[in-house]
């Protein structure tokens, strides 16, 4: 027998140790997509040739109404993808 460590057991420890760190020092993904949200409208407002806030609050509506059937058909796809792999 060898006396060297197990490299699953010693990945394992490093993957769980990562894993902690990951979950404790990421935010939650509301958060995320808020402040990415709030990051896109400064630069926005910054880096736009016409960028007034008007202009740029009716871009986000429009563009937020023309995903709207893009979306629904993603949640279509994961209910019934999920309804099919969890029926007999």
């Amino acid at each position: 027998m060898s006396s060297r460590p197990d490299p699953v057991a010693r990945s394992s420890g490093l993957t769980g140790a990562l894993v902690a760190l990951f979950e404790r020092f990421m935010p939650e993904p509301f958060v995320l997509s808020i402040g990415l949200t709030l990051l896109v409208a400064v630069a926005a407002v910054c880096f736009a040739p016409h960028g007034d806030s008007d202009t740029l609050l009716a871009g986000w509506q429009s563009g937020m109404f023309r995903i709207l059937p893009f979306a629904f058909q993603m949640l279509l796809i994961l209910v019934t993808g999920y309804a099919v792999a969890d029926s007999r």
